[in-house]
């Protein structure tokens, strides 16, 4: 399965995705105009990577912004995560934050999806 990389610019993240590591980064500010256009193909690479029941998945994810469309897009990303975390317990979650809002919006996620969050403070 091919790596999904996303360079980041002045209103959508970081994406880096390796299926050969399970190793999945989203960093940046997520204000795209489209927000269905910048997460659906995520979601839809994330659904097939699951597919292939990887032993082991790190998600970082370090938002220094995050609007209300793309805060729903990462809680989809976060259930399709969560799922195969309840049955597999091979995903680690780790929510890096700087601000208090996006501290706050982590341990949001972290309440309705049930799983446990690392999160991690960084200046």
């Amino acid at each position: 399965m091919d790596a999904l990389i996303i360079d980041r610019d002045k209103n959508t993240p970081y994406v880096n995705f390796i299926a050969e590591t399970g190793l999945m980064e989203i960093k940046g500010s997520s204000i795209p105009e489209d927000t269905h256009k910048f997460y659906n193909p995520l979601a839809i690479w994330i659904e097939e990577y699951l597919k292939t029941e990887p032993k082991k998945i790190t998600i970082n994810l370090q938002f220094d912004y995050l609007n209300t469309s793309s805060s729903k897009w990462v809680l989809k990303i976060l259930q399709l995560l969560a799922e195969y975390h309840y049955t597999r317990k091979y995903v680690t979650f780790n929510w890096y934050y700087d601000e208090h809002d996006i501290y706050d919006t982590g341990h949001y996620y972290q309440s309705l999806l049930n799983v446990e969050f690392n999160f991690i403070e960084y200046r």
